[in-house]
């Protein structure tokens, strides 16, 4: 009975430890650098590159109906896959957003302007820029801090990581495939492509029908009206659809490895 009252109390000391861990790591992390209203952790030295990574994230921010200028965002670049796995204990893609505000970010190539999808599944390491990633998690933040935590919660799937995509200007997939296998009636897929859907359909909400995050926030629209209308749009005039839209992904930026106007490499 002791030695078995020992053992939860040394599990217990375990799992207190291991929170307070993932909601303060700062002792993990050797090296920061504050640029405007960001603070970047990493365990090895910041390059100064950051500084050119934080200015694409803060105008990508101000754009944003839900930016709130006075918050500061702390940011963590773990750069290792088993330290990821152990501080957040699941498989995450490219970053996550926890609920005290943090912004954690698994594999990134600062210099570069690179994150890295390191999962299990050699299938679904994929990359995007890390100016986007860290974008994408701090507007869960903003998000959250607007609705509240249990709101947050309730609110679907899509609209939040339809609007995280769409105010980080960017995907996981490079959009000219995004945008031939959502008009495909296959059911092709690509890890990647639900929320490039997501995010066509949060802009079509606000581009086309003229609501703002706040009104599809309030009162969600319905998942498969708004799908259909996006999908039949696109498959019937694409051009018109993304020229209705106004849309950056009529002309996206380039992603890691390619070139302006040229071919991809990976």
């Amino acid at each position: 009975m002791r030695l078995a009252k020992c053992g939860v109390g040394f599990l217990l000391t375990c799992c207190v430890q291991h929170i307070l861990l993932v909601y303060c790591p700062t002792p993990l992390f050797a090296y920061q650098h504050t640029h405007k209203n960001f603070t970047v952790h990493m365990r090895e030295e910041i390059p100064p590159e950051i500084t050119g990574v934080l200015d694409r994230v803060d105008r990508l921010l101000a754009a944003a109906d839900l930016n709130d200028e006075t918050q500061h965002h702390e940011i963590y670049i773990i750069n290792s896959f088993a330290l990821s796995r152990f501080l957040l204990l699941r498989n995450v893609h490219f970053g996550c957003n926890l609920p005290n505000g943090n912004t954690y970010v698994t594999s990134a190539d600062v210099v570069n302007d690179v994150a890295r999808c390191e999962t299990i599944s050699p299938d679904d390491r994929r990359i995007r820029t890390l100016s986007e990633t860290i974008t994408h998690e701090i507007v869960h933040a903003l998000i959250r801090n607007r609705v509240g935590w249990r709101a947050d919660q309730r609110l679907p799937a899509w609209i939040k990581e339809g609007y995280c995509e769409f105010v980080a200007d960017g995907s996981a997939i490079d959009h000219r495939t995004g945008l031939k296998m959502l008009k495909s009636v296959s059911g092709d897929f690509t890890p990647g492509l639900q929320n490039f859907r997501w995010r066509l359909m949060i802009e079509y909400l606000i581009a086309a029908r003229r609501m703002t995050i706040h009104e599809i926030i309030r009162h969600p629209p319905t998942y498969r009206l708004v799908e259909s209308e996006v999908i039949a749009a696109l498959r019937g005039d694409e051009a018109a659809l993304l020229e209705r839209l106004g849309s950056r992904i009529a002309t996206p930026r380039p992603r890691p490895g390619e070139t302006p106007g040229g071919p991809e490499s990976r």
